[in-house]
């Protein structure tokens, strides 16, 4: 038998397709645009103010999602011209995830900022212990 090695990952290997998806979705500026898009269209002034991110971190995070079938770009020929974004029907399949994230984040919001606190309390305390390898160096 040659040596061949069983993925431990699976479907989360680097450069796998579900890796790939999971790393979109787990963007942080890719919730905030898919909530603000979930009601309809926005133009993009809309949309910044909607999700609060900057042009630059919107724009690249438009592209992406745009690149991956989440969002549609439609250019209006008008003067001044009028771009408007809207989820794809792909994209839609989302929303509930989005909102699945988004009430877990609510329901749990206190533990986990006092599982922080607990550690961060835990992580300054002084040990107490003498003949340690910190004390020696002093």
């Amino acid at each position: 038998m040659a040596n061949a090695r069983k993925s431990v990952n699976g479907p989360y290997e680097p450069g796998s397709a579900t890796r790939d998806v999971l790393q979109l979705l787990a963007n942080r500026w890719t919730i905030l645009v898919v909530k603000s898009l979930q009601p309809g269209p926005l133009r993009f002034s809309e949309l910044r103010d909607s999700s609060g991110l900057g042009a630059q971190v919107l724009t690249r995070t438009l592209r992406t999602l745009e690149e991956n079938g989440l969002v549609n770009r439609q250019v209006f020929a008008e003067v001044p011209p009028r771009v408007e974004y809207s989820l794809t029907e792909l994209g839609r399949t989302m929303c509930p995830v989005v909102h699945a994230i988004r009430e877990w984040a609510e329901d749990h919001a206190a533990d986990v900022s006092a599982a922080r606190d607990r550690f961060q309390r835990k992580a300054r305390k002084p040990t107490g212990k003498t003949g340690s390898a910190e004390s020696s160096r002093t």
